[in-house]
């Protein structure tokens, strides 16, 4: 198994507006919103007071929502009946500028309907509508002609597959006989038990479970895993296999018989709904644009984890995905002029501390987890070379302001490292406005820099212990003893 550790410098100029056509099962997910305060005195079940409803489409229509929210023309092609929820599901596609002309509505099937019934991030319940209906030869033709009749309009066919019927075993082998005719690319989200749907395409994307599902056994180790993927590949005669693991990330089995693996660490999961569709829209539009198989896996990968920070059914945009990744990326070593306007905020909890942190230690670190734990965004102030030289004499400091930066920069804990060349960090904290200013529990009863700023301004300062024993004199000192 290959893990690649570069990132790939992703920009909006590397990913062009291309065509796709998503082919399945249009679903209206229906949310109920309202408060929850009280038990009802009829049964032990929660009294929901109704406020809002919101439709949104999911199941196909997510996946298309999701490739439209990355920049990308999409065309889609289905079966829904001729009832509320179907013609709520053109309207939606039609508002959004989504052609519904591939769409055939029709008496004789009941459009499929997810109602849930939410308070704040919390689902209660969710009720479904809908009948299981494979597509009659009919429908089939309908869909055929809609293709072949723009085939030269698209550089991808996406088929999302919800088992409710429109992605039946006779559509997916017409579909996969027009990719190869015509040299376009047919991608696969997987959902049956059924080898011959999925065959001669270009990329399949099972779960785990259904990948245990086709293979026929319980996989429960990494070496089971890459056994099952590649006995699937060859039956399934794919380009390549992609597999969706949840918290341990995505795993690809390519042409080239190698296996790429890539993970998130995701600290707020709201809702996994709609995340593999999200994840099968950026695998889509990454390999349309020409990008190699880890980074269109980093990159699906990414879209998805963004996608469980988020409650429902809802896209995520490129403007999301490429953020974390400069968020990810974003350079931390910045000049004081960053902080003179308020974007980097963020909305969030600004903390910050200062000082020389000349021989970074366990002391020096310990000290800055707490502080990262009083907000959101810890900034550290640092004295250059010449200020300490004023403080602490000729012969410090023992190591300069450039790598001091770049050794604070390197913690977790540190979203920002700034330089200030006055004695005291005070003009630092007027631009930056921290809501926390935080000290050494040895500054009690000493006068703290910035302290009437901040408290001014409705912050707080907080003092922080030390780890007892830790200190750069500490360490100084045992050095010249020892040398001696």
């Amino acid at each position: 198994m290959v893990f690649v550790e570069d990132k790939m410098d992703i920009t909006f100029e590397k990913i062009k507006k291309k065509k796709v056509l998503v082919i399945g099962d249009l679903m209206l997910d229906r949310y109920y919103e309202g408060d929850v305060k009280r038990i009802s005195p009829e049964a032990p079940i929660p009294v929901l007071v109704h406020k809002n409803t919101r439709d949104i489409l999911g199941g196909a229509g997510n996946v298309a929502f999701n490739l439209l929210a990355a920049g990308q023309d999409v065309s889609v092609a289905s079966v829904v009946g001729n009832d509320e929820a179907g013609n709520i599901i053109c309207a939606i596609f039609k508002e959004k500028g989504i052609s519904v002309d591939g769409i055939l509505m029709t008496e004789h099937r009941m459009s499929s309907l997810k109602s849930r019934y939410v308070s704040g991030n919390h689902q209660l319940l969710r009720m479904d509508s809908e009948q299981i209906k494979v597509l009659t030869d009919f429908e089939t033709t309908y869909i055929e002609k809609y293709i072949l009749t723009y085939i030269n309009k698209w550089d991808a066919i996406v088929l999302s597959d919800y088992s409710k019927g429109v992605v039946s075993k006779k559509l997916c082998q017409h579909v996969t006989a027009i990719g190869k005719r015509y040299n376009i690319k047919v991608f696969f989200d997987v959902k049956e038990n059924d080898i011959e749907k999925y065959k001669d395409a270009y990329l399949v994307k099972p779960n785990k479970k259904e990948l245990e599902m086709l293979y026929g056994h319980s996989i429960f180790t990494w070496k089971e895993l890459k056994t099952a993927m590649k006995e699937l590949k060859s039956l399934i005669r794919c380009n390549k296999l992609m597999v969706t693991l949840g918290s341990d990330g995505m795993i690809m089995l390519n042409e080239s018989e190698e296996f790429l693996h890539v993970n998130e660490n995701i600290k707020n999961v709201y809702d996994v709904v709609g995340a593999g569709d999200t994840a099968l829209a950026y695998v889509v539009v990454s390999m349309i644009n020409g990008f190699d198989d880890y980074h269109s896996l980093e990159l699906a990968n990414r879209a998805s984890s963004t996608k469980v920070t988020k409650f429902g059914t809802v896209p995520v945009s490129l403007n999301e995905v490429l953020g974390v990744y400069k968020k990810e990326k974003k350079i931390k070593i910045v000049e004081p002029s960053f902080f003179c306007n308020d974007s980097w905020r963020e909305g969030k909890k600004i903390v910050f501390t200062n000082g020389c942190f000349d021989i970074v230690h366990v002391g020096h670190l310990s000290y800055l987890e707490k502080a990262k734990q009083l907000g959101d965004i810890l900034i550290v102030g640092v004295n250059s070379d010449n200020s300490i030289k004023r403080i602490k004499g000729k012969d410090r400091p023992i190591n300069s302001q450039c790598d001091r930066l770049e050794l604070l920069a390197g913690f977790e804990c540190v979203d920002y490292v700034v330089l200030f060349y006055e004695d005291t960090p005070l003009n630092l904290i007027k631009a930056i406005k921290p809501d926390v200013l935080v000290k050494g529990a040895d500054y009690t009863n000493k006068l703290i820099v910035g302290q009437d700023v901040v408290e001014k301004n409705g912050g707080q300062v907080f003092l922080v212990e030390y780890v007892e024993g830790k200190s750069t004199t500490d360490i100084i000192k045992k050095v010249q003893n020892n040398n001696e």
